[in-house]
């Protein structure tokens, strides 16, 4: 079994309200576990409205699938016009 961790510190392009930023993170996670079908949450950076910080995961008996993921995450991190990446670190763990 593998895990495909990703952590990525990410930029708003637009400032706005905590409120504005919550819709964006939210709708964003949301494409990402439905595209992927990963795990993923907000896990840092939650009371500023420039920042924040998003962990995404999913287990797969396929090192593959767990690279695919990680470059299909990636690319759309890079694409996305809604923000600019300040970090991102990815991972694959084998497990057993």
């Amino acid at each position: 079994m593998y895990i495909a961790a990703i952590r990525a510190l990410l930029k708003l392009t637009d400032r706005g309200t905590l409120k504005d930023k919550r819709r964006v993170v939210k709708g964003f996670l949301a494409e990402m576990e439905r595209e992927c079908r990963v795990s993923v949450a907000e896990t840092g950076w939650q009371d500023s409205t420039a920042f924040f910080e998003a962990g995404l995961c999913k287990a797969t008996s396929d090192h593959r699938v767990a690279e695919r993921v990680i470059d299909h995450v990636s690319r759309r991190i890079y694409e996305d016009p809604r923000f600019c990446y300040v970090e991102l670190r990815t991972e694959i763990i084998p497990m057993g």
